[in-house]
This record gives structure tokens, C-alpha cells and sequence, in this order.
């Protein structure tokens, strides 16, 4: 039992927990940290969702930049809110 919670604890230790993005700026660009919101409604400048983000679209168009590299996130919601 005792390596059971040592495991248990390591697990839980090692887990990230990522942020999540709303894109609320229409046809931005997806590096753009002012295309993105920590709220639906909320204002651009959030920053740019990474690894282990969530990043969610609700009907905004988000242009990808072939330059910037590949795109790595969590999970990718594309809604049609429009």
C-alpha cells in the first residue's frame, strides 16, 4: 500500500494543467497574443495557447502564420457560433 501512494503521489506531481484560450479577435493570427481571451467575452491579450492549453474558437476565424511553426495544444474546440 505504501508504493501505491508513492506512485499515486509521483502521478499527481507530474500532471501540468494548462490554461484555457478563447479566440475573440476574427481573423487574427493565431501567435497573436491579442487574439486570444481567458474568457469568451473577455478582451484579446491573453497571451498564445501552448502545450497543455486548450484553445477555443467559437466562430472566430484564426489565421495560421506557415512561418510560426508547427501548433501544439491540449485540445482544439472549432465552433460555429456566427
Amino acid at each position: 500500500m505504501k508504493y501505491f501512494y508513492i506512485l499515486l503521489i509521483t502521478l499527481i506531481s507530474q500532471e501540468t494543467f494548462g490554461a484555457v484560450f478563447f479566440a475573440v479577435v476574427n481573423d487574427g493570427l493565431w501567435t497573436d497574443a491579442s487574439t486570444w481571451s481567458f474568457t469568451s467575452t473577455g478582451s484579446g491579450g491573453a497571451g498564445v495557447p501552448g502545450v497543455g492549453d486548450v484553445a477555443i474558437t467559437n466562430g472566430n476565424r484564426v489565421g495560421i502564420d506557415a512561418l510560426s511553426g508547427d501548433i501544439t495544444v491540449d485540445r482544439l474546440t472549432v465552433s460555429n457560433n456566427v
